[in-house]
């Protein structure tokens, strides 16, 4: 039951926020760079199976081991590294 909130509560957190970051900022940054390249609507199929992988590798990497430590800080360091190498193979 723990692994399974560890799981719910991260993929609800995520998808807040990045539907708040979408929200604001694809109009401001994505669509002036990169407009052209842009889908005129999203692959939700694409979108879900991302985010089931995504969260399922935040929670193994970041959160079940901050939960074993009891540690925010670990939390948040762990998850720092796990977008450092997740982002850095976007550019």
């Amino acid at each position: 039951m723990r692994y399974l909130l560890a799981y719910l509560g991260s993929g609800l957190t995520m998808g807040v926020l990045d539907a708040i970051w979408l929200t604001l900022m694809a109009p401001r940054l994505y669509q002036p760079a990169i407009g052209e390249l842009m889908a005129a609507r999203p692959n939700m199929r694409a979108a879900v199976a991302f985010y089931l992988i995504y969260v399922f590798g935040v929670v193994v990497v970041a959160v079940l081991p901050a939960l074993r430590e009891g540690s925010a800080l670990r939390a948040a360091g762990m998850g720092a590294v796990l977008g450092l190498v997740a982002y850095a193979t976007s550019t």
